[in-house]
């Protein structure tokens, strides 16, 4: 069906206790994509907010940060097997996105950790793939 939307490489985040967003992901041609999708668990409601992120991304990671109104995506791949990212964006529940940096080098299929802690804070990539060889650096 055209209307089918794919469920591969999504960089899924618990917004809060009745909202998961959903960045990224695959296109039906295996290519990532923009996309920005806020579900509502509590009445099964999708809302696709008007600002996409800025970079094409999928199997990265997406993490509120402590503010709890800020997504930080980071990493992912162009596509399944494609061009794996060293991008940094932060979209903001209001639906704003940003180019934040980026990261040290290419990561994808890696796990993302808030950190709050005393004087640290932010989040920390562990492990994945630089789309050669398996990561076991942190940043």
């Amino acid at each position: 069906m055209k209307d089918d939307i794919r469920l591969v490489g999504w960089n899924v985040v618990v917004i809060d206790e009745a909202t998961v967003g959903v960045f990224g992901g695959l296109d039906d041609r295996g290519m990532a994509t923009r996309r920005v999708a806020l579900l509502s668990v509590r009445d099964e409601h999708v809302m696709l907010p008007p600002a996409t992120l800025h970079d094409r991304t999928a199997f990265g990671s997406a993490t509120l940060a402590a503010d709890g109104a800020t997504v930080l995506v980071a990493g992912g791949a162009a596509s399944d097997g494609g061009e794996v990212r060293d991008v940094l964006e932060r979209w903001s529940l209001t639906g704003a996105a940003s180019r934040y940096g980026q990261l040290s080098g290419p990561r994808r299929d890696h796990a993302a950790i808030r950190v709050d802690a005393g004087t640290m804070h932010g989040v920390l990539l562990v492990g994945g793939s630089d789309g050669t060889s398996a990561l076991s650096s942190l940043e």
